[in-house]
């Protein structure tokens, strides 16, 4: 789904993107995502025609598509609780 400016715009017909306004998507994402898999995709938004921010939706909260397929082992998912450091944004949060 479209977030952001342009899913607020779409929303509400007022006028919030510009010529340099990225692109916010969100994917539903219920069964993990391999990281060489994120990567792949991330590689292929990355050649778009404007910048493209994706937020992978998983059962537990949302990710990063960018911060998943780097390098880091721990990343940010951001629940409804709070944000965690976590190694698998696919398993709840102790």
């Amino acid at each position: 789904g479209v977030s952001g400016s342009a899913g607020f715009e779409l929303a509400t017909g007022i006028e919030a993107l510009h010529a340099l306004s990225d692109l916010d998507l969100i994917l539903r994402a219920p069964e993990p995502l391999a990281r060489d898999s994120a990567r792949d995709l991330l590689a292929r938004l990355d050649k778009s025609v404007c910048a493209v921010d994706l937020q992978l939706q998983t059962p537990f909260g949302a990710v990063a598509l960018r911060e998943w397929a780097g390098p880091s082992r721990r990343v940010l998912l951001k629940t409804a609780g709070g944000a965690h450091l976590v190694l698998d944004p696919w398993q709840a949060v102790a």
